[in-house]
C-alpha cells in the first residue's frame, strides 16, 4: 500500500501552471506520498505529463495518467463506435507518449455521475442510469483501454473511478449489460479498482444511505476481487462537508476528520485498519494546491507556498506509519 496526491500538472492558468514541476515534486516529496495522479488528454497535455514525470526520475516518487475525458451529452448524433474511436485516439495518443515512463493509466473519471438520472439515487441499481447515454460512455471506455493496449501492452489499467455507492456502472461495463437490462454487450476489463471517498459521504466502512448502511470496501471486494485505489479521498471544503460540523470546516476540522479525531470516523486511520483484509493498495489524496475550479481542497494555498495546517499533520502521520514505496 502507499501514498498518494493528486495534482493537475497540465493545468496551465492557475497554481499548478505557475509553480514549477521542481518545486511541486519537491513540496510531495517532503510531504512523504509516493505516487501522484494527475489528469490530461490530447497530445499536449501528454506531453506537459512527460516533461513533469521525467522530472520525478531519481525522486523514489512515480506517477500515472488520469485521461479525464466525458462525453459530450449535448451532441446527440455521436454513437458508440465514435466514443470508441475518440477514446482510443485518446488512449494511443498517451501511451505513446508515456509509455517507459508510466505503469499504469486510468481511464475516466467520475463519467458515472453523467449517466446518473435526476432522483434520490445511490447509483447501485443499473435502472438508475440513462440507458442512452450508457453505450456511448461504454465506447468511450473501451476505445481507450484498447488504444492504450495497442502501445503499451504491459501498462495496467485503473478502472473509470466512480464514487458513492456508483457500484451499478462499472458491474454494467464488466458484466456487458446496460440500464435496462439488456446482456450480451462487450465486456470491459482492467486491473485495478478506482473510488473515489470524500468526507461529506461518511465513513467508508459504513456509508448511511436511503437504503441503509453500506460498507463500501467490501462491496467493490466482492464485485470483482481486485485491488481497490482510492484515488481521490478528501475533505469537503463547503458547508456541511464534514460530518459533525456545522458551516464550513475549519482547517483543524478538516485535518480532524482525515485522521479519525473528529466526530466521526472515516479517514487515513480507518482505511489503513482494513487495506489488507479489503485489497486497499493505495490513498490518493485530493489535492495538492487550492485550485479555483474544484475549491480550497488543497494542502497547499493558492499562493504555492503557504503549507496548511493538514500538510504538516499528514507529513507527521506518514512519517509516523510508513508505507511501502511501491507495490
Amino acid at each position: 500500500m502507499f501514498y498518494g496526491i493528486n495534482t493537475h500538472s497540465t493545468v496551465g492558468d492557475n497554481t499548478y501552471g505557475t509553480v514549477p514541476f521542481s518545486t511541486q515534486i519537491a513540496q510531495m516529496r517532503q510531504m512523504g506520498v509516493t505516487m501522484v495522479r494527475t489528469n490530461g488528454n490530447g497530445s499536449s497535455e501528454v506531453g506537459q505529463l512527460k516533461t513533469f514525470i521525467q522530472q520525478l526520475q531519481g525522486t523514489g516518487m512515480q506517477a500515472y495518467p488520469c485521461i479525464d475525458q466525458y462525453l459530450d451529452t449535448s451532441n446527440t448524433s455521436m454513437t458508440e463506435q465514435d466514443y470508441y474511436n475518440q477514446g482510443y485516439s485518446l488512449g494511443q495518443t498517451a501511451a505513446s507518449g508515456l509509455k517507459g515512463l508510466v505503469g499504469y493509466y486510468e481511464v475516466g473519471n467520475e463519467i458515472d455521475s453523467q449517466l446518473l438520472l435526476s432522483g434520490a439515487y445511490n447509483g447501485d441499481v443499473p435502472s438508475q442510469y440513462s440507458n442512452q447515454l450508457f453505450p456511448l460512455a461504454r465506447g468511450l471506455v473501451r476505445g481507450m483501454i484498447d488504444g492504450i493496449k495497442s502501445i503499451d501492452t504491459a501498462a495496467k489499467i485503473i478502472a473509470p473511478a466512480c464514487s458513492w455507492l456508483h457500484f451499478a456502472f462499472s458491474d454494467m461495463l464488466w458484466n456487458g449489460t446496460q440500464p435496462d437490462g439488456s446482456s450480451g454487450y462487450p465486456q470491459v476489463r482492467w486491473d485495478i479498482e478506482a473510488w473515489h471517498w470524500y468526507s461529506d459521504m461518511g465513513n467508508i466502512l459504513a456509508a448511511s444511505s436511503y437504503e441503509g448502511v453500506t460498507n463500501v470496501l467490501a462491496t467493490l471486494q466482492a464485485r470483482r476481487n481486485l485491488p481497490i485505489w482510492l484515488t481521490e479521498f478528501g475533505v469537503r471544503p463547503f458547508s456541511n462537508g464534514v460530518p459533525g460540523v456545522s458551516g464550513v470546516p475549519t482547517e483543524k476540522q478538516m485535518g480532524n476528520w482525515l485522521l479519525d479525531q473528529g466526530s466521526t470516523q472515516g479517514g487515513y486511520p480507518t482505511v489503513e485498519r482494513v487495506a489488507a483484509q479489503y485489497g486497499v493498495q493505495a490513498i490518493m489524496l485530493f489535492e495538492l494546491y487550492d485550485d479555483p475550479n474544484h475549491g480550497n481542497y488543497g494542502v497547499i494555498a493558492a499562493d504555492g507556498t503557504t503549507l496548511k495546517g493538514r500538510y504538516a499533520r499528514l507529513q507527521s502521520y506518514m512519517g509516523a506509519n510508513p508505507l511501502a514505496t511501491f507495490l
